[in-house]
């Protein structure tokens, strides 16, 4: 190491669409826990958000489109107005011809990052966005098994009142939604996560049974 800076080291495992990872980072010896977790949590965040590995499924780009063309639009922007603003659209991509083949055409694209898309449809339906990767739901996970959790791509992540808070990949998919409430004895209030996430939080907090 040149001069005398010094550095901690944090080696950590993260799960990511293309399997674990291996992470290592770097902190000034004198950083506390609190800006040691801050600063890991924000790296963790531009990483998904930058790194092509984040971006969605071929599965998870049906999913987002199914779940758009079947919300109503109501009021404000157009999804495709919302990518745009977030900047995940190039400055050459066009809506000439239409929203339903501007929309298709933009799910086409190489690398949508998952987390931003998830916030986006949420931002779309109305709904809340729910980080079930970052901030695990291990307290109500295993309100279902994980066979379930990974059929209908929803994971029970809080409660208000007598309500169970159930993140979904796919918020506009009543079948699920109702099956989820036949299986939780419970009324639900529908969250947004993005599909690999909660099967990311299914792989730390819901193993499968050795043999």
């Amino acid at each position: 190491m040149c001069g005398e800076s010094q550095r901690d080291v944090l080696v950590y495992t993260s799960v990511t669409d293309l399997g674990r990872r291996t992470v290592v980072q770097l902190f000034p010896v004198e950083a506390d826990e609190e800006t040691r977790a801050s600063r890991r949590k924000t790296n963790v965040r531009l990483v998904n958000r930058l790194r092509p590995g984040t971006s969605l499924s071929q599965h998870s780009r049906r999913t987002f489109e199914r779940a758009v063309r079947r919300a109503s639009q109501g009021e404000g922007p157009s999804f495709v107005a919302r990518m745009r603003q977030e900047g995940l659209l190039g400055e050459t991509f066009g809506d000439e011809d239409g929203d339903d083949a501007s929309l298709t055409r933009a799910l086409a694209l190489p690398v949508l990052p998952r987390k931003a898309m998830a916030r986006l449809l949420a931002e779309h339906l109305g709904l809340t966005f729910v980080d079930v990767e970052e901030n695990l739901p291990s307290g109500y996970a295993g309100l279902l098994t994980r066979e379930q959790i990974l059929s209908w791509e929803a994971i029970p992540c809080g409660e208000v009142g007598e309500s169970l808070e159930v993140a979904m990949a796919d918020p506009t998919d009543a079948d699920a939604a109702s099956a989820l409430v036949d299986a939780l004895g419970r009324s639900i209030i529908v969250r947004v996560a993005a599909s690999t996430d909660i099967r990311v939080a299914v792989d730390k907090l819901l193993r499968p049974m050795a043999e």
